[in-house]
């Protein structure tokens, strides 16, 4: 899971994008999560439960596809 987190945060550097980003494409797929809480479960301080496991195998989706369609990776 700490792959997964750190993979997150280097994605959103890389793209240059935010959490407020981030939790609004959340919000889209029916995730909701706030700052504080996104926060917690990107620094490591909220480490298991589902909710953990959802919003991050979610945010690495997200990005990926990101990637994919908008900073031209995996072409």
């Amino acid at each position: 899971m700490q792959e997964q987190r750190e993979r997150v945060r280097i994605m959103l550097c890389r793209y240059h994008l935010s959490q407020s980003w981030l939790m609004n494409e959340l919000e889209k797929r029916g995730i909701s999560v706030d700052k504080s809480s996104l926060s917690d479960i990107l620094s490591g301080r909220r480490r298991s439960g589902d909710k953990t496991e959802k919003v991050i195998d979610s945010a690495l989706t997200i990005l990926e596809k990101y990637g994919k369609c908008y900073a031209g990776e995996g072409e």
